[in-house]
């Protein structure tokens, strides 16, 4: 192999990593939790990883914090004030 393929095919290994780290993170919660059923009851010797039993009681939502959804329950919504506005006709 010359230096350019060896190189050509590191590239496209580091994409496809990149690639399914990016769409892991962005998968609902659900999705995730079926990806790591299927994956354990595929393979019986990944039912003793304890990421995949964390990932598998894991709540719905991402839980990034962003305050978008239920599961940012820690941090209490501001509570909207209401202002009045007269309007004046000018004459």
């Amino acid at each position: 192999m010359t230096a350019a393929l060896l190189q050509t095919l590191l590239v496209y290994a580091v994409v496809a990593l990149c690639t399914a780290y990016s769409l892991w993170r962005l998968l609902p919660a659900a999705l995730k939790r079926h990806g790591a059923a299927a994956l354990m009851s595929r393979f019986p010797r990944l039912q003793a990883s304890a990421r995949l039993r964390a990932l598998m009681q894991q709540p719905s939502g991402c839980g990034s914090g962003c305050g978008s959804c239920s599961s940012n329950a820690s941090r209490a919504a501001p509570v909207a004030q209401e202002h009045k506005i007269q309007l004046v006709r000018r004459r």
